[in-house]
């Protein structure tokens, strides 16, 4: 004879397997969004770069501005699902006067609303 009890088991079993294999499918997701870019939205362009990690970020785009003089860049920064936060002119801000060499994006190390911080003590701020 079957008790209830008995016949119960077996449903929490598999209950406690399904929760258990979603924790892990959940917790794949997050290693693989922690170890690259976020999936790239279709207006965001093709030499836009992710600065941001697996909490959040933004995408950036960044190009000298030759006609407003060195040290001036035209910036287009998206919010990671592709809306726009920023598109216009930065100001290069040197910090204890130094190089006005041109930046690469790798040195960028996130952006405040502002400005965008470089890695080593410069900025790219929106002029006022």
């Amino acid at each position: 004879m079957v008790s209830l009890v008995d016949v119960r088991k077996p449903g929490r079993r598999r209950l406690s397997a399904l929760v258990g294999l979603l924790l892990l499918a959940a917790l794949g997701c997050q290693l693989e969004y922690a170890a690259g870019d976020p999936p790239r939205p279709e207006n965001v362009g093709s030499d836009a770069a992710w600065i941001g990690g697996p909490d959040g970020g933004v995408w950036v785009t960044l190009r000298p501005d030759a006609a407003s003089g060195q040290g001036i860049y035209h910036a287009k920064i998206q919010h990671e699902t592709g809306s726009s936060e920023y598109e216009g002119p930065l100001r290069l801000e040197r910090a204890n006067g130094g190089s006005e060499a041109s930046i690469d994006v790798s040195l960028i190390e996130g952006w405040d609303g502002d400005e965008l911080l470089l890695s080593d003590g410069r900025s790219l701020r929106v002029p006022n």
